[in-house]
């Protein structure tokens, strides 16, 4: 697929059902569904900032920030080859490195969320619960 979704119907006013939505993203190859995610993502957050205090905006956008695609799915092909007991040495200590980086990430991200919770007043279980995380992770 050439990273276009083809609708099969004339739109005269402009808008579409979710259901078609859905059904043309299935079409997608799975490097453009996680491609298609991550934009999603940041339109998302780029929505939810409008009207808030402008570190809260940078800490959403910051907190909203997902892992580059070609990380991500470097990431699953080494776990599995790991899991399958396939993967070389070399492979291994590059596995290794996206770790690091991914749990880097996510050392940030809870450090954001920790200034966020501190600015609006809240724990950060009460946070997680607002930006809809798994609040269990937060406890």
């Amino acid at each position: 697929m050439n990273g276009t979704i083809k609708l099969n119907r004339h739109i005269p006013d402009g808008k579409i059902s979710l259901d078609e939505v859905l059904q043309s993203f299935s079409a997608l190859d799975t490097n453009e569904v996680v491609q298609m995610m991550h934009e999603m993502g940041k339109m998302l957050a780029q929505r939810k900032s409008k009207g808030l205090l402008p570190r809260e905006s940078e800490l959403l956008k910051a907190i909203n920030q997902s892992i580059a695609t070609k990380l991500q799915i470097e990431y699953e092909a080494l776990n599995l080859k790991l899991n399958e007991e396939t993967i070389s040495s070399q492979e291994y200590q590059q596995l290794l490195k996206i770790v690091e980086k991914i749990e880097h990430k996510k050392a940030k991200k809870l450090e954001y969320m920790l200034e966020l919770a501190q600015i609006r007043n809240v724990s950060l279980k009460e946070l997680a619960a607002q930006l809809k995380f798994n609040s269990e992770a937060y406890a």
